[in-house]
């Protein structure tokens, strides 16, 4: 007797639900394990500041991909996740309980310091942009944008592009889907600002705006440069970077992807 095909897609449906759920669990327990990791370890005051060091190879590697996993492939869970832990830690300090120094991102930063250690402040600045994307810009507008904790009202930059390839990125975003990122000039106060023209293809690292404080809106991106020359303009396939042009070269954009994930990304 055949099996309706009804029945062969539910099972489908029921399959892949599985597997989402076990996915998104094995994300929540990845996160809370980062924090765990973070309680342990307490900071060594040296040469005037606070510093954590990993000696263990292997404490090193599991720290490594527990903060890939959470700031790279699960930003999202990891923001609400830490502003969870950021409002407790504040009762507590209104409570007397902890000193200051026990802030739940103080202790994430210690665990990022242990690591850039080894591999570089950039690996780790790239494992907190988890999005690198090649664009072409459909649309440029501006509007203001109110500093949450000054009060201040800052012109804000907003690009509409399409992107057109992926080198880095959470599962919500896919070639050919419309975006837009956004950046405030007063970043680049001490430096020219990145400049972008309708038509024209870009390639550059982004984060989810504002991080801790704007956990509700998951959609809105913010330009997240590591270094002027992580700005890139493509030309003829060619990578180009107007902000520090001395780190110009002929390499096309495969080689760069190519080289991009054998560096900075954990499969």
């Amino acid at each position: 007797m055949k099996t309706p095909n009804h029945v062969f897609t539910l099972i489908i449906l029921f399959a892949l639900a599985g597997n989402i759920f076990a996915q998104n669990e094995n994300n929540e327990r990845s996160i809370d394990s980062l924090f765990a990791v973070a309680e342990k370890f307490k900071p060594v005051f040296s040469e005037g500041k606070f510093s954590c060091e990993i000696t263990d190879s292997s404490e090193l590697e599991k720290v490594r991909r527990l903060l890939y996993n959470s700031l790279s492939n699960n930003p999202h869970k990891y923001y609400k996740k830490l502003l969870e832990r950021t409002e407790e830690w504040k009762q507590d300090i209104l409570s007397g309980k902890l000193p200051r120094l026990d802030k739940p991102a103080a202790k994430i930063g210690y665990l990022k310091e242990a690591v850039a250690n080894i591999y570089g402040w950039d690996y780790v600045r790239f494992m907190e942009a988890p999005y690198f994307m090649k664009v072409k810009v459909l649309d440029l507008s501006s509007d203001t944008y109110v500093s949450g904790s000054r009060g201040l009202e800052l012109d804000k930059i907003n690009i509409k592009a399409q992107i057109l390839d992926i080198v880095k990125s959470t599962d919500e975003y896919s070639v050919g889907d419309t975006i837009t990122v956004s950046y405030l000039p007063f970043w680049f106060r001490n430096s020219s600002p990145p400049s972008f023209n309708t038509g024209n293809t870009y390639a550059f690292p982004m984060k989810n705006w504002g991080g801790i404080n704007n956990v509700d809106k998951e959609n809105e991106l913010e330009l997240n440069l590591v270094g002027l020359h992580t700005f890139y303009k493509i030309k003829n396939d060619t990578l180009i970077s107007p902000l520090a042009p001395e780190y110009n070269s002929s390499k096309s954009w495969e080689s760069f992807k190519k080289e991009f994930r054998a560096k900075y990304m954990i499969d």
